[in-house]
């Protein structure tokens, strides 16, 4: 059995935006290029999933923020073909989802939300925590149950339109990946999109035989909620087997808090 590892991450993310691609702009050719496959009736996050597995030359993180369509995550439809980019395999998806838009984070995230969602002031993702500290837990955790390390994040989720708020009570938090080193994450002023985005560039630290992880939730309407509904959190994997051949360390430069 692996021994347990601890991974550190010491990051400050100013009140300035991650640099990126602004909504709604064309999808920049991205340098990697995925092999050829095809599937119907794919969930967004599976199709996001099978593009990262199949892609050559590096690999790609994404951070999904899905409204469900019919109870379920928006479905698509995959044909990348020879000769294809990753550029082209996105453009596909994001094509058959005209409601949403990408966002290049980083050279190894990419974050895909609905139109005018980083602009929605109920939207929790964009709700702004002062200081974040995720002590040595996996990953996998925070990913299923973000809002058990956030009290900011589990009292907007549990207010509601009409009465006093839920009390905040933490769920029983199962990592689906036992194994998975620890990460710690010390963050300030930033929003719980940011904080996902980071825990997830993190898992690049993993060990070669284990999968860095992408993140999503999924929007249930329900108008008792003064977000407007509840969600779904959960991680899933996005990466080909050789991924740790492109995994560069953070920089010893990079600012600490």
């Amino acid at each position: 059995m692996m021994r347990l590892q601890t991974i550190l991450l010491l990051a400050v993310l100013l009140a300035c935006p991650l640099r990126g691609i602004a909504a709604g702009k064309q999808i920049p050719r991205l340098p990697l290029s995925p092999t050829p496959f095809s599937q119907d009736a794919m969930r967004l996050t599976c199709a996001l999933g099978e593009i990262g597995v199949h892609v050559q030359g590096g690999y790609m993180l994404f951070g999904v923020e899905m409204r469900e369509r019919g109870g379920q995550e928006p479905v698509v439809n995959m044909k990348v073909p020879e000769g294809a980019t990753l550029s082209d395999a996105l453009r596909n998806v994001m094509s058959q989802m005209p409601t949403y838009t990408l966002e290049v984070v980083s050279d190894r995230m990419i974050d895909i939300y609905p139109k005018g969602a980083k602009n929605d002031a109920r939207d929790p993702l964009n709700l702004r925590v002062g200081k974040f500290d995720f002590a040595d837990e996996r990953v996998d955790m925070l990913f299923n149950h973000p809002e058990a390390y956030s009290l900011e994040l589990a009292s907007r989720l549990l207010e509601r339109r009409q009465g006093p708020p839920y009390p905040v009570t933490y769920p029983s938090v199962i990592a689906f990946n036992p194994l998975a080193p620890s990460t710690a994450l010390h963050l300030q002023n930033v929003t719980v999109r940011e904080i996902l985005n980071a825990a997830s560039e993190a898992t690049g630290a993993y060990p070669a035989d284990l999968s860095p992880l992408s993140w999503s939730s999924l929007f249930h309407p329900d108008q008792a909620w003064a977000v407007g509904g509840t969600y779904t959190w959960t991680g899933f994997t996005s990466c080909p087997r050789d991924w740790k051949n492109y995994w560069k360390p953070p920089s010893p430069n990079a600012p600490k808090p």
